[in-house]
């Protein structure tokens, strides 16, 4: 049976398989998946303590993170998460209504900036793991974004600085090299 709604889910706790005819995707606590409306899929929890946030919702547009596949994954988005963990905080104060619907439009915009993102992030990865020693200058410069866009899209997408991902590149080779 098709999916009626699109949907956010937010794993709080636990892990969710999302099976579909071509692929599994596994999401764990603190990860999101968006699903599309008219997906096929089969979710199965994975623990019996897994807890989640689901949101179905309408939209006149084709809303999705992904607009290749029914279900896209989001990992380590700490401002999605934050935003998730707001509303668990408002939703037992039903007078806080239009707070709650505030936030769920923070998720929304969120979500459909992530794709943009993402294919910004894995660029700029993607020169950093060719390139190691190549700087953040050069690295904006070859993406065509300021220093800061760079800084910025590649924390929220990997959690980490640029600095801090080449160091563990140079550690990880170093480690080889001393194998």
């Amino acid at each position: 049976k098709k999916r009626p709604f699109f949907g956010i889910c937010f794993i709080t706790d636990g892990a969710i398989s999302y099976k579909t005819e071509n692929s599994e995707i596994i999401a764990e606590s603190g990860d999101i998946t968006v699903l599309k409306k008219d997906a096929l899929y089969r979710a199965e929890f994975l623990a019996p303590q897994t807890k989640d946030i689901l949101i179905n919702f309408q939209c006149s547009s084709d809303f999705a993170a992904d607009e290749n596949n029914d279900i896209t994954l989001i990992k380590g988005c700490k401002s999605l998460k934050d935003d998730f963990l707001e509303i668990l905080n408002y939703a037992a104060f039903s007078e806080r209504g239009c707070m709650v619907k505030s936030i769920l439009y923070r998720i929304l915009d969120g979500i459909t900036q992530f794709g943009a993102e993402t294919a910004l992030s894995a660029q700029i990865k993607q020169l950093i793991n060719s390139e190691p020693a190549m700087s953040e200058a050069d690295i904006a410069k070859a993406c065509s974004i300021s220093i800061s866009t760079l800084q910025r899209t590649f924390r929220a997408a990997y959690g980490k600085t640029v600095s801090e991902y080449k160091n563990d590149i140079r550690m990880a080779r170093a480690k080889k090299l001393l194998l």
